[in-house]
């Protein structure tokens, strides 16, 4: 193929990813309802589940009468406390309780090697790791900052 005939496919391809409808500017939501609504919508359009974006205990907060972001749209903070808040509870839970004192091999059992330090060290490398995850995904998906919706 010669240079002049492959500019050409390539000028039509550009012109064809351009095309797309175009967006029509929605007025800022007047609610924190209304924003849920358009962060879900969003979410949906990215191809990310319901139930990743908007968990059951998120669901249930809402039947409460609160308004809480999906995880996609919460801070780095916010999701560095409930990453690793649910991390402490699991495995300080587990250490706190000491149920697995007696068991001699498997998970429980380092669990119980490691102690609190260990247990310490889990939940922030855990909590990190939730953090960088939905960032790095909400990034990669193209969302709009809670803000703009």
């Amino acid at each position: 193929m010669s240079k002049p005939d492959f500019q050409e496919r390539l000028r039509r391809l550009e012109e064809k990813q351009h095309k797309s409808a175009p967006q029509v500017e929605r007025p800022s939501a007047s609610d924190k309802r209304e924003r849920l609504q358009r962060a879900l919508e969003a979410t949906d359009a990215a191809g990310i589940s319901r139930a990743e974006s908007f968990p059951p205990f998120h669901k249930f907060l809402f039947k409460l009468g609160f308004t809480p972001k999906p995880f996609f749209y919460m801070s780095s903070l916010w999701l560095l406390v409930i990453g690793g808040g649910v991390v402490f509870l699991i495995f300080g839970g587990v250490l706190y309780s000491e149920i697995g004192a007696t068991i001699k091999r498997g998970p429980v059992a380092g669990l119980y090697r490691v102690g609190w330090q260990g247990v310490y060290l889990i939940t922030v490398i855990t909590a990190i790791g939730f953090s960088v995850y939905h960032k790095v995904r909400a990034k990669k998906a193209g969302l709009p900052r809670w803000r703009d919706l």
